[in-house]
């Protein structure tokens, strides 16, 4: 079962509560009751200068309807008017992703009616003037498309498996498949029978997959044409969570729980390489939310969060923290050039706020997003570099 079950548990009793936790960590605690086309929070000119467009998707507080919109950071414009709208199923989870080079727009929602909504979601594509289009179903619940570098699109997916015996999780049939924007056909890439199978990220013609099955955790490296795996981390703690890659220096950065003391929570980068190990930060807090941070040395630096007072950085000298305030900041991507940040910030009792960080100037500012939607930022859009294809 993924992430959504009514069953008894025993075995992964934890892992499975501990995933959901997560979840809740970072979800509003209240309900807004305002529709997501009708107002927009006033915003004064930011003075970003240079920032990329934000594509970010607001959903409306029943979770029936979503809508995306591109907001320019440097004068906040864009914000008021929807590129388009979509329905789709009740829902509480959203994800984006931008299509690199392009304005096209993933987003993971619910579209299939059902008591087991471990795998209702749909994959849609977005695209201003054309609407959007379902590419495919069966996507597990709360996952988020992996969008590559060169544009190739990657999805978990799955279906139930049998009744498990009293007490037991169920174990599903789970794979993940790469996705063709054009028509939705779908190619197996790696096949699992388990509880989670997760897409941590992509490097060099690998994408990179956490998976939990029974009595088991570990972490591989796929090769996204033939299949061939790799790997990387035999054995874990089945709670690892936040996962984000550094392709340009080859490491995976993700929180996990430490091996012997489960009050304490843990940040480790792997070296996709070598699969060795680093453990870069150990404390008591649980919503770390790591992210690889645009760095210029030899070593990837990493956003956190070790206290609930908003983010600091390791291995990175720029002048951010807490940005926003107290909370948790969760960085979902950077510019081409590293230069700026995108991020969603999250406070108790709050709904979620967009946030761009200008690094050089070592300020940050919220972005106008319409009052009382939730938002799933789906990254920068920036033009098409050579030797990129969508």
């Amino acid at each position: 079962m993924i992430l959504v079950t009514n069953r008894p548990l025993r075995s992964f009793v934890p892992a499975v509560v501990l995933l959901g936790c997560a979840l809740a960590l970072v979800t509003p605690g209240r309900r807004a009751e305002a529709d997501p086309g009708a107002t927009v929070a006033a915003a004064a000119p930011y003075g970003f200068s240079g920032a990329p467009v934000v594509a970010l998707v607001a959903t409306a507080p029943e979770g029936t309807q979503s809508s995306l919109y591109f907001v320019d950071p440097a004068t906040a414009a864009g914000a008021a008017v929807a590129a388009l709208r979509f329905s789709h199923r009740p829902t509480g989870s959203v994800r984006a992703e931008i299509v690199p080079g392009t304005r096209t727009v993933l987003v993971a929602a619910e579209a299939v009616a059902g008591r087991d909504r471990s795998f209702a979601t749909a994959l849609y594509r977005l695209d201003p003037g054309r609407g959007a289009i379902q590419l495919c179903t069966g996507v597990v619940y709360a996952s988020r498309p992996l969008v590559t570098a060169d544009g190739r699109i990657f999805v978990s997916r799955g279906r139930g498996g049998p009744d498990p015996a009293a007490g037991e999780l169920r174990v599903d049939e789970l794979g993940i498949d790469e996705i063709d924007l054009g028509s939705g056909a779908a190619r197996r890439v790696h096949a699992f029978q388990g509880y989670v199978v997760h897409l941590a990220g992509a490097s060099c013609g690998e994408i990179v997959v956490y998976r939990v099955g029974p009595g088991r955790a570990d972490i591989v490296a796929v090769d996204r044409g033939s299949g061939a795996l790799r790997s990387l981390v035999a054995d874990l703690p089945p709670f690892a969570r936040d996962f984000s890659v550094d392709e340009q220096r080859g490491k995976l950065v993700y929180r996990g729980r430490h091996e012997t003391d489960a009050r304490r929570w843990v940040i480790e980068e792997i070296d996709l390489a070598s699969g060795t190990r680093a453990r870069l930060y150990e404390g008591a807090s649980f919503s770390l939310a790591p992210h690889v941070w645009p760095a210029q040395g030899a070593q990837a630096a990493v956003a956190f969060n070790p206290d609930g007072r908003g983010l600091r950085l390791l291995r990175s000298s720029d002048a951010v923290a807490s940005p926003l305030g107290p909370g948790t900041d969760v960085v979902r991507s950077s510019s081409a050039d590293g230069r700026f940040v995108v991020g969603e910030h999250f406070a108790a009792g709050k709904l979620p706020v967009a946030f761009v960080v200008d690094r050089p100037l070592g300020k940050a500012r919220p972005l106008p997003v319409p009052e009382g939607a939730r938002i799933a930022v789906a990254g920068f859009v920036e033009p098409a570099r050579a030797g990129d294809a969508p």
